[in-house]
């Protein structure tokens, strides 16, 4: 499965920006890349995420690879919208593509064509869920340790935290 995933529209139509205060485009970038990246590891997909570059003085679009995931960004004029619908097009196996947005019209169109659709809190709901931290980071560790935490309190809730992780990754299905 290859997903498609119309970035700006997710950091902005999901409870992204409320989760997480960024007020940089930079910083919600690399953040939701951050979270994506993470979900990438539990599954086996291709994922492509499109950003508006349309406002930019880019006059090609613009590719890199962020932690195995393909970014594009738009030429200038260019919506990810049209990027998106022309990546779609331009596909020879346009039932293997998922693509995620919360736009009606991109949603229908690229139906149109074949492709797999997911509104885009679909996926935040799931990029969130399999990122949630199943071990202690060391700030964590550090804090439960100021606190008062013995060695034996943290290896136990370090287990306890291992688990719920192990049982919530069985429950989670992955596209």
């Amino acid at each position: 499965m290859w997903l498609i995933v119309d970035g700006y529209n997710v950091i902005k139509s999901t409870g992204f920006l409320d989760d997480f205060k960024f007020t940089e485009l930079k910083n919600q970038r690399e953040k939701f890349l951050s979270l994506l990246s993470n979900y990438k590891r539990k599954g086996n997909h291709k994922i492509t995420v499109v950003f508006d570059g349309s406002k930019s003085s880019q006059e090609f679009v613009h590719r890199e690879n962020i932690n195995g995931i393909e970014v594009i960004y738009s030429k200038s004029g260019q919506t990810a919208d049209e990027l998106i619908k022309d990546i779609v097009e331009k596909s020879s196996n346009p039932k293997e593509i998922l693509v995620v947005s919360s736009d009606k019209g991109i949603l229908y169109y690229v139906k149109m064509l074949g492709a797999s659709t997911t509104l885009a809190e679909e996926l935040y709901s799931k990029i969130r869920h399999t990122s949630q931290n199943c071990t202690l980071t060391k700030s964590q560790y550090i804090e439960r340790f100021i606190k008062g935490y013995d060695e034996n309190d943290l290896r136990d809730l370090q287990k306890s935290l291992s688990k719920k992780c192990k049982k919530d990754k069985r429950k989670l299905k992955l596209w």
